[in-house]
């Protein structure tokens, strides 16, 4: 049996029996409390093999974004009706109270996943570990099929909304990347004094925004806010950034005080750019 067999099912494992019994529909609660949980191991999983170099790090964001888009509402959707195909309410039940012991622990590991490899067949250790954990299942008539066909099934679905979204995650990292180059380019000039109230401090890239800070040379009262010219700042956002950078990146102006209260702001979209 190949390991590549229980990926579908490693994703789909991770669910609390007390909530299955308790929720009506047993199969997207299934599919979303699992889904919910393996997440982080997927997010840590990419980001193991794409960001590898000092410093990368700040590109994770990037990355559970694009996770989280692959694991859509629609997906969640097609994959609760695949075990409505396949499993009653009573064996869903049976089959979330079985791999959520800690007998099924080993083979939802992140190294027993880490050692899957399309063409790779179970070691002995790993499929000891299948059989220990599937041997709770045998009141399902032929579940080890049912599961393996799910599995095969589900990694069609994950295919497929992986490579929806995959030429929009290559995109916004090479967005997030012109975000931070563009900061630390810009930050080699600053400080700059505009005049005797207004300095440009600091400029940072973060998570698909472009922030700016300034310093107003005053302390604010209570409640008392830097009022924007928020049209002429959009018109000088979509002027200075509209060519290079995309829709759904955004720019941020802060202004904070002598205490550094933050006392005004500004967002600007590129999507709201003519």
């Amino acid at each position: 049996m190949k390991i590549t067999a229980w990926l579908g099912a490693m994703t789909l494992a991770c669910l609390s029996s007390i909530a299955v019994a308790e929720e009506k529909d047993v199969y997207r609660q299934y599919v979303d409390s699992s889904i919910d949980r393996s997440i982080p191991l997927v997010i840590e999983t990419w980001a193991n093999k794409i960001l590898k170099k000092e410093g990368d790090r700040k590109f994770l964001p990037v990355i559970e974004d694009f996770i989280n888009s692959i694991y859509s509402d629609s997906f969640r959707e097609r994959t609760a009706n695949t075990y409505r195909r396949v499993f009653t309410k009573g064996e869903m039940q049976i089959l979330a109270e079985n791999l959520m012991t800690e007998i099924c622990a080993p083979i939802f590991s992140q190294d027993f996943i880490e050692r899957a490899k399309d063409g790779e067949k179970m070691s002995k250790e790993d499929q000891e570990s299948a059989d220990r954990c599937f041997a709770g299942l045998k009141t399902i008539d032929n579940a080890k099929e049912k599961l393996n066909k799910l599995a095969a099934t589900n990694s069609e679905l994950f295919e497929a909304s992986f490579n929806v979204h995959f030429d929009e995650f290559l995109d916004k990292l090479k967005q997030q990347k012109l975000i931070f180059n563009t900061a630390e380019a810009v930050k080699k000039t600053l400080p700059i004094k505009f005049d005797e109230e207004l300095t440009w401090d600091d400029i940072v890239g973060e998570y698909l925004v472009l922030e700016y800070f300034y310093t107003f040379n005053d302390v604010f009262r209570e409640g008392e806010t830097y009022e924007f010219d928020r049209e002429g700042v959009a018109i000088d956002v979509c002027r200075e950034f509209k060519t290079d950078f995309r829709d759904y990146v955004s720019v941020r102006y802060s202004v904070f005080d002598l205490d550094k209260k933050r006392v005004g702001e500004a967002t600007i979209n590129l999507s709201e750019c003519p």
